[in-house]
């Protein structure tokens, strides 16, 4: 990427954000606006204008795909030495660097800790869901002043770091509360962090939380160069301790900042644009490179499967496809589409029931992000525990290698098994070693106890730890994976992916280790395949990041968008909808169903800031064919009676 086409290639805006030496350095880039082009071409330009050493260059993300797109994006060997990494891969990098082993515990094994806490203490907590517990334990963590925090809260939370402690474990918070603890009490050390870094750059700073601001303000010096880029109005993760306020937080702590926006969006049609910019009327207006104007319609449909109905017809009249519900009023103008130019956006999973019933009823192709991690295949999850309880011997990890339906031992067996943990007060290794003398048990079961003991053994003294792909490969074999599944290659294939993955750890150290952190960032992150020739359902959270030609958002209705629940604000609901409508390119669709769940339900507040150009249709066809429909079933029904 040469200087001149650089610069070239950046509207006035942009190259002002890229070149400017102030510091801190603002940048406000709504959707569209060539936010990670700008981030790059600032990396680029420091490193072959400024003559910055690349190695003194950080930029941080939220996702390591994002990461890994500014990483191929750079696409020139000079500039393969920058640091472009996510916070919590930064964290685990640096306290492995400084000699700490890390065992990282994914959700499930977080809730089983949590379980065992509330068996005996905290009754205050038990009739919160494990999935919110987890929530607030990681909303306290990631605050930098806990002392006026809820001091139930804070006892539930240090009980819970202890066990993790005692096990040699850590969550995902930990990577970062260790790291800052870490460089606040040893000035050595923040030092040399802050000469290592001269210009950090952080990419969608609006989900930058208290802890990582804390982290990043004490990585810097006068002579250093801050760079922030994002916009307030994408901010919809507060559930996880963010706010859209961040921006203004950097305001009041540096007032010489310079602030630079971004007025050009390079995505959507004009009429996206303008309707999604009607949510926020006070903020800077967006321009629309394109020509061509686009669509947003409000659709009203009878209910959830006829929402799902008008969307599929949709689908097919722009695909070419000919199903007999196409039979409504939407032209069929095959517009050289595929289906993976389509996205169905949702406030959350309970919505895609209705849609995931249709579509498999349609034929139509589709993913389900965030339900479709091949990480959580059995197969995956059995070779993953095998791989964490070798890491980390916790017998978590060991109990649920033996709770795998992969494994095959009879629920008579495991619960011998735990009898004799409690009654020994023994750790589940030395237990399963006392089981194999059991007469009660049955011989058969015993001896597969005894056999994948051995070979346990056997991996631990090959020293494979250094080796983490030959370990699966060795495991593929112990669980005659390639025999269970020669009739069907999907699984092997992802079997042979999961090895792949796994490959660019061998031989360095702490292999085990490394790989292991590696997959409980996997398991955590929803899966979405943009090479999939498949139509995309995922929630509003999910889609954050993504565009798509055609975008369907369904339930915009009261209780839904906004959703009703008193602990979420209005603002982060707005929000969270700005987000959804600003992935479409093309053609936006919004649709209310009159009836959800038997009950009568009203078209969203938000309704009223999106009333410019925005064309509505009850959808009638609809609402025609399913009366045919029924009446078809109903005559035959009649006939299979007779």
């Amino acid at each position: 990427m040469g200087n001149v086409n650089l610069l070239s290639s950046l509207n006035s805006q942009q190259q002002l954000a890229v070149k400017s030496e102030a510091s801190p350095l603002v940048i406000i880039a709504g959707p569209g606006t060539g936010k990670t082009k700008t981030l790059i071409s600032r990396i680029v330009y420091l490193i072959e204008n400024k003559g910055t050493r690349p190695e003194n260059i950080l930029a941080l993300t939220f996702t390591k795909k994002a990461a890994s797109e500014m990483q191929e994006r750079l696409n020139n060997p000079q500039n393969n030495s920058p640091t472009i990494t996510t916070f919590h891969a930064l964290g685990y990098d640096f306290l492995t660097s400084m000699g700490q082993e890390l065992s990282i515990i994914n959700k499930q094994e977080q809730q089983e800790v949590l379980t065992e806490l509330l068996q005996t203490k905290f009754p205050l907590f038990k009739n919160i869901r494990l999935g919110e517990l987890s929530l607030l334990i990681s909303r306290f963590k990631n605050k930098v002043d806990q002392e006026s925090a809820d001091q139930s809260l804070a006892h539930l939370v240090a009980a819970y770091d202890e066990l993790l402690t005692s096990r040699c474990l850590s969550d995902y918070d930990d990577l970062l509360i260790k790291t800052y603890r870490l460089i606040t009490k040893n000035t050595r050390l923040k030092t040399t962090l802050q000469d290592r870094y001269q210009h950090i750059l952080i990419d969608e700073f609006q989900d930058t939380n208290h802890l990582q601001y804390a982290l990043i303000k004490n990585l810097l010096t006068p002579n250093n160069h801050l760079f922030m880029i994002g916009d307030p109005r994408q901010s919809i993760y507060a559930f996880r301790g963010t706010s859209d306020k961040m921006f203004d937080q950097v305001k009041k702590d540096f007032p010489d900042f310079q602030e630079v926006t971004l007025t050009t969006n390079y995505r959507s049609c004009r009429q996206i644009i303008d309707s999604s910019a009607q949510l926020f009327p006070g903020s800077p207006k967006l321009h629309a490179s394109r020509s061509t104007t686009g669509k947003v319609q409000l659709i009203y449909t009878p209910h959830a499967f006829s929402e799902a109905d008008w969307i599929i017809k949709t689908i097919n009249a722009k695909i070419g496809g000919t199903d007999l519900i196409q039979a409504g009023n939407i032209q069929n103008n095959q517009g050289n589409c595929q289906f993976s130019d389509f996205a169905v956006i949702y406030r959350t999973h309970s919505l895609s029931k209705p849609l995931e019933e249709k579509f498999s009823q349609s034929g139509i192709p589709y993913q389900l992000v965030g339900d479709s991690s091949p990480y959580e295949q059995p197969e995956i999850q059995l070779l993953i525990n095998v791989l964490k309880y070798l890491q980390n011997p916790a017998d978590q990890y060991l109990k649920a290698v033996l709770s795998s339906p992969l494994f095959q031992l009879s629920s008579k067996t495991l619960w011998a098994v735990r009898v004799i943990q409690t009654d020994t007060d023994y750790p589940l290794e030395q237990a399963l070693k006392t089981a194999v003398t059991q007469k009660n048990i049955a011989q058969k079961e015993r001896k597969k106890i005894s056999q994948f003991q051995q070979y346990l053994q056997k991996l631990t003294q090959q020293n494979l730890p250094s080796k983490a792909s030959q370990i699966v490969a060795q495991l593929t074999k112990i669980f005659q994976l390639a025999i269970r599944y020669q009739n069907k290659p999907s699984v092997l294939q992802n079997i042979q992916q999961f090895r792949n993955t796994l490959v660019q750890f061998d031989g360095i150290p702490h292999s085990l280790a490394q790989a292991v952190s590696y997959l409980t960032y996997l398991e955590k992150h929803e899966f979405y395949d943009p090479a999939a020739s498949k139509v995309t359902l995922l929630t509003m959270h999910a889609s954050k990041g993504l565009e798509f030609r055609y975008v369907f958002i369904c339930g915009f209705e009261e209780g839904i968008i906004p959703l009703e629940n008193k602990t979420i604000a209005m603002e982060e609901e707005k929000r969270l909808l700005y987000v959804a409508m600003t992935r479409a390119k093309d053609e936006l669709y919004l649709l209310a169903t009159r009836k959800r769940n038997g009950q009568l339900s009203a078209v969203s507040r938000f309704k009223q800031n999106l009333l410019t150009d925005l064309e509505e249709t009850n959808d009638e066809a609809i609402a025609r064919i399913e009366k045919k429909q029924q009446k078809w079933q109903e005559k035959k029904n009649q006939l299979t009676l007779l």
